[in-house]
């Protein structure tokens, strides 16, 4: 059976979805390893090339919100074929969050990474 690829966003979860957002679950879908182990290289190379410590800070927030957007982004693009096979260790496909709660973290996360971005000025 082929999935269509837009799908994802427009799958129904179960019909017990969650009313509240668990942390946990959300950081699960944004792939909380990845995101902190690039966020932290990103900190590292900030600090060794000299940065001030403001701007090292924006780097890295900026960085880390670029992250969790790709993170967040996978996990939508896939839940349907997550469901399809019954990947209870996703969240979106386990029923745990709404595609709509991941979509506002990653639109939030998506501006926010732009902004911080502009503060660091356009080169």
């Amino acid at each position: 059976m082929r999935v269509p690829e837009d799908s994802a966003l427009h799958t129904p979860g179960p019909a017990t979805a969650p009313r509240s957002v668990p942390l946990f679950a959300l950081l699960t879908t944004a792939h909380v390893g990845p995101t902190v182990a690039v966020t932290i290289f990103a900190a590292l190379l900030a600090v060794a090339e000299g940065l001030a410590v403001h701007q090292s800070v924006i780097v890295t927030a900026a960085v880390l919100a670029g992250q969790l957007t790709i993170g967040w982004g996978n996990d939508l693009r896939d839940a349907t074929r997550d469901r399809l096979v019954v990947r209870t260790d996703k969240p979106l496909a386990a029923g745990e969050l709404r595609s709509s709660t991941v979509i506002a973290a990653l639109v939030a996360a998506a501006v926010a990474c732009v902004v911080l971005s502009f503060l660091l000025g356009w080169r």
